[in-house]
Protein backbone atom coordinates (compact mmCIF):
# COMPACT_ATOMS: atom_id res chain seq x y z
CA UNK A 1 0.00 0.00 0.00
CA UNK A 2 2.45 2.27 0.82
CA UNK A 3 4.43 1.94 -2.29
CA UNK A 4 1.95 2.71 -4.66
CA UNK A 5 1.07 5.54 -2.64
CA UNK A 6 4.11 6.95 -3.17
CA UNK A 7 3.91 6.56 -6.64
CA UNK A 8 0.84 8.28 -6.67
CA UNK A 9 -1.79 5.79 -6.76
CA UNK A 10 -5.53 5.71 -4.89
CA UNK A 11 -5.19 2.36 -2.95
CA UNK A 12 -9.06 1.37 -2.49
CA UNK A 13 -8.53 -0.92 0.75
CA UNK A 14 -11.30 -4.00 0.78
CA UNK A 15 -10.09 -5.26 3.83
CA UNK A 16 -10.57 -9.13 4.10
CA UNK A 17 -12.26 -10.50 1.21
CA UNK A 18 -12.80 -12.98 -1.52
CA UNK A 19 -10.85 -13.03 -4.75
CA UNK A 20 -14.67 -12.56 -6.45
CA UNK A 21 -15.08 -9.53 -4.53
CA UNK A 22 -11.88 -7.68 -5.79
CA UNK A 23 -12.70 -8.51 -9.12
CA UNK A 24 -16.14 -6.88 -8.75
CA UNK A 25 -14.81 -4.12 -6.80
CA UNK A 26 -12.01 -3.24 -9.89
CA UNK A 27 -15.01 -3.35 -12.05
CA UNK A 28 -17.67 -1.33 -9.75
CA UNK A 29 -14.60 1.29 -8.51
CA UNK A 30 -13.44 1.48 -12.23
CA UNK A 31 -9.88 0.48 -11.11
CA UNK A 32 -7.09 0.20 -13.01
CA UNK A 33 -6.25 -2.83 -11.38
CA UNK A 34 -6.68 -5.33 -8.65
CA UNK A 35 -4.63 -7.51 -6.04
CA UNK A 36 -5.25 -10.13 -4.15
CA UNK A 37 -2.97 -11.34 -1.01
CA UNK A 38 -4.49 -14.99 -0.31
CA UNK A 39 -3.06 -17.80 2.27
CA UNK A 40 -4.35 -16.41 5.25
CA UNK A 41 -3.89 -18.04 8.54
CA UNK A 42 -1.68 -20.48 6.29
CA UNK A 43 2.41 -21.12 5.96
CA UNK A 44 3.84 -18.05 4.45
CA UNK A 45 4.87 -20.69 1.44
CA UNK A 46 1.05 -20.65 0.67
CA UNK A 47 1.06 -16.96 0.51
CA UNK A 48 0.43 -15.53 -2.91
CA UNK A 49 -1.03 -12.90 -5.13
CA UNK A 50 -3.63 -12.80 -7.85
CA UNK A 51 -3.87 -9.85 -10.58
CA UNK A 52 -6.88 -8.64 -11.89
CA UNK A 53 -6.87 -6.29 -14.64
CA UNK A 54 -9.10 -3.74 -15.60
CA UNK A 55 -12.58 -4.96 -16.50
CA UNK A 56 -12.19 -7.56 -13.47
CA UNK A 57 -10.57 -10.42 -15.68
CA UNK A 58 -7.74 -12.05 -14.22
CA UNK A 59 -4.26 -10.67 -16.09
CA UNK A 60 -2.83 -12.70 -19.10
CA UNK A 61 0.31 -13.74 -19.39
CA UNK A 62 1.43 -10.97 -21.84
CA UNK A 63 0.40 -8.60 -19.08
CA UNK A 64 1.81 -9.93 -16.44
CA UNK A 65 5.73 -10.52 -18.34
CA UNK A 66 4.98 -6.57 -19.03
CA UNK A 67 4.50 -5.67 -15.58
CA UNK A 68 7.52 -7.92 -14.60
CA UNK A 69 9.83 -6.46 -17.24
CA UNK A 70 8.31 -3.18 -15.57
CA UNK A 71 9.34 -4.25 -12.01
CA UNK A 72 12.75 -5.42 -13.07
CA UNK A 73 13.68 -1.87 -14.83
CA UNK A 74 12.98 -0.17 -11.81
CA UNK A 75 10.58 3.23 -11.46
CA UNK A 76 11.67 6.57 -11.97
CA UNK A 77 11.69 9.09 -8.79
CA UNK A 78 8.68 9.41 -6.86
CA UNK A 79 5.88 11.39 -7.52
CA UNK A 80 5.55 14.59 -5.70
CA UNK A 81 1.71 14.25 -4.60
CA UNK A 82 1.27 10.80 -2.31
CA UNK A 83 -1.85 8.73 -3.30
CA UNK A 84 -4.89 8.57 -1.05
CA UNK A 85 -5.66 5.27 0.94
CA UNK A 86 -9.56 4.83 1.12
CA UNK A 87 -11.30 1.92 3.03
CA UNK A 88 -14.63 0.48 1.07
CA UNK A 89 -16.73 -2.57 2.57
CA UNK A 90 -17.40 -4.06 -1.06
CA UNK A 91 -19.25 -7.09 0.47
CA UNK A 92 -22.47 -6.03 0.95
CA UNK A 93 -22.39 -4.57 -2.70
CA UNK A 94 -20.97 -7.81 -3.94
CA UNK A 95 -23.75 -9.72 -2.24
CA UNK A 96 -26.55 -7.97 -3.38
Amino acid sequence: VQGLRRMGCLVVDLAQTSLPAVAFAVVSENAAAGLFVGGAGSDPAVTGFDLVARGGLPMSRDELSGLEQFVKEGVGRQTRQIGTHKPRQIMFDYLE
